[in-house]
């Protein structure tokens, strides 16, 4: 690997020569972090061996993708090591090399989950790691972690929104909780040696500053595709009048054994001027529906003495079993939610921020990741893979839907 890494800057050079148990890769696009990353990586699987039969995983949004990002092309891995073979056959890509065979398996939807839980590999290559659900992704290390040496996972990813649950819940919980375990890189497009100081200056003036940051600076920023432009961070209020609250509603989304379930109170004022999130609750993961009944009265009983003037909550019609088990224990009606069509919710609540009535209270923390977070796919439908919080949406949706005549937007 000497002669790869004597091309890169001394930070890049620190990064790959050093190897962690996670050895994570983020930052802009075009800044050579997929092809250092992907070199540390296959020079690691090499080390391995011949003295028995190893295996290896890599993941990527889909089969396609790592095709085209990882394997196919200049810098992939079939011209950079070219003893490897590429095999696709019954639907199971592999890349073998004598006793090493890895595997290639589409990890951008839930439904990975089951190919990949059972497998015990020596190590884990994700490719835009960010875009795997987070039930998929600590599969992938439970995996790796079944192999007890010589283990390592090897992550790239471009930069997302900062409140996402991979900085939350993997990296930056890593670097602060056991920065031993993690080798990171933060990666620039002047980090790939093809770039020079005159290539970063026309981006510079020929992009916005936003772009700049994320694009060319790596820096962590929301993507484009974003959904709520508008929301503001003056909108993220410390404390609202409770007096100033006239009528109150709850939404709930249950996410049953797929996702998670979610609450939103929500207030609105005189005159349904302005919407307030108040206060919301999000389980930590899938309940049962007893501990799901314990909090909604929990929450209601709470609620209601917070906000007297709380009267009516709304239920994901798609479970009507789930809503009439609540309605047994609640003080208040449970109606239907009226699911309009995402578009439509979209289109509200954009309106209700770019008039200037919307407001969400800071303690709602992860209704507000939500909102940063929301985003457009490939396609132009809501993001909805797993690795944005779409229930927290959901449940805020449902919540301010019945009264859009009144909200007059």
């Amino acid at each position: 690997m000497i002669s790869e890494v004597q091309k890169c800057n001394r930070k890049v050079r620190r990064f790959m020569m050093k190897r962690g148990i996670f050895n994570v890769a983020e930052g802009a696009p075009r800044s050579g972090k997929t092809v250092d990353t992907l070199i540390m990586f296959f020079y690691w699987v090499l080390s391995f061996d011949n003295s028995r039969q190893y295996e290896f995983l890599m993941t990527g949004r889909s089969v396609n993708t790592i095709k085209r990002n990882l394997i196919e092309g200049e810098f992939g891995v079939l011209k950079l090591f070219p003893m490897f073979d590429f095999c696709e056959k019954s639907g199971n890509e592999t890349l073998t090399y004598k006793n090493k065979k890895i595997h290639l398996i589409g990890a951008g939807d839930i439904g990975a989950y089951s190919r990949i839980n059972g497998m015990t590999v020596a190590g884990h290559y994700a490719d835009e790691v960010n875009f795997c659900p987070e039930i998929v992704l600590r599969c992938c290390i439970e995996r790796s972690k079944s192999f007890r040496i010589h283990k390592a996972n090897f992550w790239t990813l471009n930069p997302c929104a900062p409140g996402h649950l991979i900085y939350r819940k993997f990296i930056d919980f890593w670097r602060i909780k056991t920065p031993d375990l993690i080798n990171y890189c933060h990666f620039q497009m002047l980090d790939n040696p093809i770039f020079t100081q005159e290539d970063e200056d026309m981006e510079r003036r020929t992009k916005s500053t936003r772009d700049f940051n994320i694009l060319v600076k790596g820096l962590r920023g929301n993507p484009e595709g974003l959904i709520y432009r508008d929301m503001k961070p003056e909108y993220v209020l410390d404390y609202f009048d409770a007096r100033q609250i006239v009528y109150a509603v709850i939404g709930m989304d249950f996410g049953k054994t797929k996702s998670h379930n979610a609450f939103c109170l929500l207030g609105f004022t005189s005159s349904f001027r302005e919407v307030i999130v108040l206060d919301e609750y999000y389980s930590s993961g899938m309940i049962n529906l007893p501990k799901l009944q314990e909090d909604y009265i929990e929450c209601l009983t709470r609620w209601r003495i917070q906000y007297p003037n709380l009267c009516i909550a709304f239920g994901d019609s798609a479970e009507p079993m789930i809503i009439r088990s609540l309605q047994l224990c609640s003080s208040i009606k449970i109606e239907n939610s009226r699911k309009n069509s995402i578009t439509d919710r979209i289109l509200w609540l954009n309106q209700l921020m770019a008039t200037n009535r919307f407001r969400i209270l800071k303690r709602c923390k992860n209704t507000i990741r939500a909102i940063e977070s929301a985003s457009y796919d490939d396609k132009g439908d809501r993001k909805d893979n797993g690795t944005n919080n779409i229930d927290s949406l959901d449940a805020l949706e449902y919540a301010f839907e019945p009264y859009v005549k009144k909200l007059v937007i």
